[in-house]
């Protein structure tokens, strides 16, 4: 793992990027071992080993649907041609034994372009069918052309269509500058050979002696293959750049999975342990030095913080470009928002289950001290984990607030913070003086909400919710289910969002032997957790992630009470 505060932007060894001018030593020597000339070696790109395979076999289809088309043309074009001048000579070069092996080729590549549209392939099978077919162009196609009257110049022609051809590949299909280099290496034999024969036998032509012209070709061989390698030097480099790009110290960014109002998430890989990770990002745009202050804060809170039931965080820093970023355990599960949406009102039994895990990592946090004041069903997931079903992990402490030593310019005490649907009276009245309990407030909304599919209040307004919150007292949750709910669990979820914070449970502490004491608390064991997960836990994940594209009910809110003061 990267070291606390120095982690960077990790680049491959030069001998993977090719050096600074690959080309020159590709053309000059290079390995020709087995696996350099299949293709056999990993080629690192973007993205998981599935998109490379994806990505590699699209753009593979694509070169040689081209190929197909240039060498169609060249097959009509060609004998039209050479028929202008002379209509024997026609003959000669359609009865040639390079013109059939020509067209067998070129119908080989199209059923080769057609049977890569229709099944996938193994990177290894993509590689080595890449490799095949420019062998496989590159001696019929000068196969074709060399026993061609030498007036035609046909070795001209074989090189600027070979040249064109392992130009447009070396620019579409994803490969290192050595692998180009190498294949045109190997595409210039039958050129040179050709050539050679070609003008040794014809002196009455005119032209100097197979030797002369074949190092002529030579010359223009080496200047295409400077240019093919070039090519792939500079486009795999970019693509090797954006790698880098995503790769985040020994984390590899994958993919974005949910953003808040600290930062964006996204899911990544150790590159070591390969293990899934979420790394929490705090974009340029926000990365003011008051936002970098708080971020920071947040990770060491919540690394201060060893409870089976809050995510663990495993490494944060900076990378070179100033970019704040920390590591944590990744969830595979569900957040209690999208599971209400897509699963609807919860069993008593599990509501209890839940909130039972809650209040204990609450119960730890209030303990040394720090306050979440964010609780609200999008920051708890669900999760399982091994043969741990119903696994409960408290998310984001960007709001978290020590009950001492608190530094003003860090937590933000002149403003009102939190989601209004899940705020307590006092986080709006007096957010300055709020303490544990009213995080309780916020579980018994989060309650109110699995047990019913509704938050306690709603309104059109974020004022008229907060109004709502300090004088309207809630609806009971089995008159807003419409149906009976076990009355010592509606007792203790009506307690715990009364308006006084005195008349809440005392303490998170308070509240987990409270609801230990609940009879429903017995109603939900690891049967019935592992029926639902395995019945419809897959079902309700896969409806949450559709869902998740959508705008969230829980916006975190953050009004200048300071300002707004003054302006009134």
């Amino acid at each position: 793992m990267a070291a606390p505060n120095a982690p960077s932007l990790e680049r491959p060894p030069r001998s993977a990027r090719g050096g600074r001018l690959p080309f020159l030593a590709t053309l000059l020597g290079g390995s020709f071992s087995l696996r350099s000339v299949l293709g056999m070696s990993p080629v690192p790109l973007p993205g998981s080993p599935e998109e490379v395979r994806d990505f590699f076999q699209r753009r593979l289809r694509l070169n040689l649907s081209i190929a197909v088309g240039i060498w169609t043309v060249l097959l009509v074009a060609v004998p039209l041609v050479i028929a202008r001048d002379n209509h024997e000579e026609v003959a000669r070069f359609l009865t040639q034994a390079g013109f059939p092996a020509h067209i067998v080729t070129t119908l080989l590549l199209l059923v080769t372009a057609l049977c890569l549209y229709r099944f996938r392939a193994s990177l290894r099978v993509l590689q080595s069918i890449d490799f095949v077919s420019m062998i496989a162009q590159s001696v019929s196609i000068a196969m074709s052309f060399v026993h061609t009257a030498v007036k035609w110049r046909p070795e001209l022609a074989v090189l600027i269509a070979m040249a064109a051809i392992h130009t447009l590949r070396a620019a579409l299909v994803p490969t290192t500058a050595g692998r180009s280099g190498l294949l045109w290496k190997l595409a210039s034999i039958p050129i040179l050979v050709g050539t050679y024969y070609a003008y040794q036998d014809q002196p009455e032509a005119g032209y100097p002696g197979g030797m002369t012209m074949m190092l002529m070709a030579l010359v223009w061989c080496f200047v295409v293959g400077v240019v093919v390698t070039s090519i792939s030097w500079v486009i795999y480099g970019l693509q090797l750049r954006v790698k880098e790009a995503a790769e985040l110290g020994q984390y590899e960014l994958e993919h974005k999975i949910g953003e808040g109002g600290m930062g964006i998430v996204y899911r990544a890989r150790h590159a070591l342990l390969r293990r899934p990770t979420a790394v929490k990002l705090l974009p340029p745009e926000r990365a003011g030095l008051g936002a970098i202050a708080r971020f920071e804060r947040e990770v060491r809170l919540t690394a201060r913080l060893n409870h089976p039931n809050i995510v663990a965080v495993y490494d944060y820093g900076h990378t070179p470009e100033g970019l704040f970023y920390y590591a944590m355990e990744f969830l595979d599960g569900v957040d209690l928002e999208r599971l209400v949406e897509a699963d609807g009102p919860q069993p008593p039994g599990r509501v209890v289950n839940v909130l039972l895990q809650i209040a204990s990592a609450l119960a730890e946090a209030h303990h040394v001290g720090l306050i979440h004041r964010d609780v609200k069903p999008a920051n708890v997931f669900l999760c399982r984990r091994g043969l741990e079903l119903d696994s409960v992990k408290v998310l984001d402490f960007g709001l978290v607030r020590e009950t001492a030593n608190v530094d003003a310019t860090q937590s933000t005490l002149n403003v009102l913070t939190g989601t209004p649907l899940y705020m307590s009276p006092e986080q709006i009245t007096d957010p300055q003086h709020v303490d544990g309990r009213s995080d309780l407030y916020a579980l018994g909304a989060v309650a109110y909400f699995l047990l019913t599919g509704e938050p306690p209040f709603t309104g059109s307004s974020v004022v008229e919710v907060c109004g709502h919150h300090l004088h309207t007292e809630p609806v009971r949750p089995s008159e807003r289910l419409g149906q009976p709910l076990p009355e010592d669990l509606e007792k203790l979820v009506l307690a715990l969002l009364e308006k006084k914070p005195g008349q809440r449970p005392s303490d998170a502490q308070a509240l987990v032997r409270a609801l230990r004491a609940c009879a429903s608390a017995r109603d939900w064991n690891h049967d019935r957790a592992d029926e639902w997960w395995r019945e419809r836990g897959t079902l309700v994940i896969e409806r949450a992630s559709v869902a998740s594209i959508l705008p969230g009910t829980g916006q975190t809110l953050a009004v200048d009470l300071a300002k707004r003061a003054a302006r009134s």
